[in-house]
Formats: structure tokens, C-alpha cells, sequence
């Protein structure tokens, strides 16, 4: 399977491995949902760095419209991301260009290079 889930105490980390689709992101959120380790508010960790599919623009808006499902159904609205440095370039531009959809509003992503400043940034009290 190219995208796996698990939880960690207060975080679901969703993990890519290779060629990955937007319907296997949606099926890991579905799985970790319907899990026993689910509880409201829980922060989500996306790690995308073994990821081979490539990403565009779009690819990350889809994405995005995924964590904000994710949010609706129950998921803290605080989002990590990790991934690798051209995706990292992608994920700043979409966010400068100002055209996110009305639906991102009130989510606070961060975008990290590794899974331990995502996770501390995720289990820090917003400010």
C-alpha cells in the first residue's frame, strides 16, 4: 500500500511510500476515521517525502480539499506536512497566491522537512 496510516498519542501520521493516488489518501483518513485510536480533534501529520508520484499545483489543491474533508469529519484543524523540498516550493506558492477555497478557512497548516519539528509544532498550543 503507497499511503499507510498510524496513530501517535495525539497525532494520525499519514505516510506515502512510492506511486501514490488521491483516492489511497482518502482511504487511509476513512480507515484511521472508523479506527478505535480515532478521537475528535486529533492533529493530522501528512508525510509525503516517499512519495513518487509528481505533484502540480492542483495535486496539492486536491490535497488540500482531502485535509479540509478530513476537518469536517472530526480531525483538529491544526495540519502538518512534511515533505520533500520542490513540493515544499509548491506548497508555499499555493499559499501566497491567495486562491485557496473558502473551505481552508480557520485550518493552520506548517510545512516541515522532518516529522519531529511537524510533530512539535503540531503538539504546541496555537498562539
Amino acid at each position: 500500500m503507497p499511503v499507510t496510516w498510524q496513530y501517535a498519542a495525539d497525532v494520525l501520521m499519514v505516510v506515502a511510500e512510492g506511486l501514490d493516488t488521491p483516492e489511497e489518501w482518502r482511504r487511509a483518513l476513512r480507515e484511521a476515521r472508523a479506527d478505535s485510536g480515532f478521537r475528535p480533534g486529533t492533529h493530522l501529520l501528512f508525510d509525503g517525502r516517499g512519495g513518487l508520484s509528481p505533484l502540480t499545483s492542483e495535486d496539492l489543491e486536491e490535497g488540500l480539499r482531502i485535509i479540509s474533508a478530513a476537518v469536517e469529519q472530526g480531525f483538529g484543524p491544526r495540519v502538518g506536512v512534511v515533505m520533500r523540498e520542490v513540493p515544499r516550493e509548491l506548497f508555499g506558492s499555493l499559499f501566497g497566491r491567495g486562491t485557496l477555497p473558502s473551505e481552508m478557512a480557520g485550518l493552520q497548516f506548517g510545512a516541515f522537512g522532518n516529522r519531529e519539528e511537524a510533530l512539535a509544532w503540531l503538539r504546541r498550543s496555537p498562539t
